[in-house]
């Protein structure tokens, strides 16, 4: 492994553990990281629909929809987005550096509780985005974005598997 992937590596974990703990504590089908153009950085838990990148780009969409009503009748703009069915729903937060953090929750999740759950967690799981990220950026030249290195590291790691270096 290079030393630009082991210096990180814990940071990915600890983002990774702190969003599955999030999805098992408040009963969700999937918590998803993603950018605010809804590119799918980091998920934890099952695909929404078979297909979370898909799901992470709705609901950065319904965010920035939620974002521009709240301007409109003077709501806090940073305030979390939540849409919600029959069949589930989810909340949509902003972590920083243009970051967004959405739980998908299943049928049998209870809004309210979860809400709770999520609001808490979400501090301690935005603080280990940055710490990843300063890593990151410490250990690299020249800007890259999140899901580059992302999938650096996990191309570095199959080909690990295979005998590469």
């Amino acid at each position: 492994m290079s030393s630009s992937v082991s210096s990180y590596e814990d940071a990915y974990v600890a983002l990774h553990d702190a969003m599955d703990e999030l999805r098992e504590y408040v009963g969700a089908a999937s918590v998803l990281l993603a950018d605010s153009a809804g590119e799918l950085i980091l998920e934890a838990g099952e695909s929404p629909g078979g297909n979370a990148a898909a799901a992470a780009a709705q609901c950065a969409g319904q965010f920035k929809a939620g974002r521009e009503l709240a301007r409109l009748v003077g709501a806090p703009e940073a305030a979390p987005v939540y849409h919600g069915g029959p069949r589930g729903g989810h909340y949509t937060c902003r972590l920083g550096r243009g970051l967004l953090l959405s739980v998908v929750l299943g049928p049998g999740a209870a809004p309210g509780l979860s809400w709770l759950g999520v609001s808490g967690a979400v501090d301690r799981i935005g603080r280990l985005v940055e710490d990843l990220l300063d890593r990151v950026m410490l250990s690299r030249s020249g800007a890259e974005s999140p899901r580059d290195l992302f999938a650096r590291d996990a191309a570095a790691r199959i080909d690990g598997l295979f005998g590469g270096d």
